[in-house]
């Protein structure tokens, strides 16, 4: 059941970004592909800071700060990482890849 869920909210996040990027890409010069990818990115450096934020004394995660949950940091750094190879691939198609 929990794989069933994780890959619902991989399968969500991939159809947001899909049709935003498609609403973005119909009124501006961007490529769909690319556009996507770039929205990706951020939803997925919005995470990042998000899980920073939340595991702080206070926060979400943390509410008596007692003590951050573990694993938040390399969580963040994750995502962090997976939306700068995301932002280059979306790059690389809108500029590099010849158009049709």
């Amino acid at each position: 059941m929990l794989a069933f869920m994780e890959m619902r909210s991989a399968l969500i996040h991939i159809a947001l970004a899909a049709a935003i990027g498609a609403l973005v890409s119909a009124f501006t010069p961007g490529r769909w592909l690319a556009v996507s990818l770039w929205v990706s990115a951020a939803m997925l450096i919005n995470a990042a800071v998000a899980t920073v934020e939340d595991a702080r004394s206070g926060g979400f995660d943390n509410p008596n700060g007692s003590g951050a949950p573990t694993g938040a940091g390399m969580l963040s750094a994750k995502c962090a990482a997976a939306a700068f190879v995301l932002a280059g691939l979306g790059f690389a198609v809108q500029f590099v890849w010849p158009s049709p």
